[in-house]
């Protein structure tokens, strides 16, 4: 793990409880193809209740890193959302079986936007919200039926005929 990456995971994780806006960078693949290595991202801190369905979230799980234990930031789309237990299932659009259930105290925020080559794409606009819907869809496909794991290549032709890259 980058030392930076670890500075933003601790600056994040020093103002957890406030409604700032934090931004960090993607890291790995696991988002693809909508959020690719090297993009920013800026998530807004909001209460777990109020995230939904088709979010992407980011949140915080400890992990072995060089013999040490330490806390890192992981960012998913949420897949399932039980609220009477409030626990969340997220899953990486390039990531075939769901992580573990994340729990309240391990949320941090939601994604609001992302940066590319200089330019800031808000999630709220239309055009993403449609992108996000079907890669929601897929994602929740792909959660029950192994078929559609084998449908990547359209998830990224999709998203560049939206999107544009």
């Amino acid at each position: 793990m980058s030392k930076k990456l670890e500075e933003i995971g601790l600056a994040l994780l020093a103002k957890k409880g406030t409604s700032t806006l934090f931004k960090g960078k993607i890291l790995s693949q696991s988002m693809e193809p909508l959020l690719k290595v090297g993009m920013y991202l800026k998530v807004e801190r909001v209460d777990f209740g109020t995230i939904r369905v088709g979010d992407i979230i980011c949140y915080e799980r400890t992990r072995v890193i060089s013999g040490k234990k330490r806390k890192v930031l992981l960012v998913h789309r949420l897949v399932r959302l039980d609220k009477k237990r409030r626990i969340a299932t997220v899953k990486g659009d390039n990531v075939a079986k769901p992580d573990t259930d994340i729990l309240p105290q391990e949320f941090i925020g939601k994604a609001v936007s992302f940066i590319h080559r200089d330019k800031e794409y808000e999630l709220a606009t239309s055009r993403l919200r449609l992108i996000n819907g079907i890669l929601t869809f897929y994602s929740l496909l792909e959660c029950h039926w192994s078929f559609f794991q084998a449908v990547p290549k359209g998830k990224k032709r999709l998203t560049k005929l939206i999107c544009g890259f």
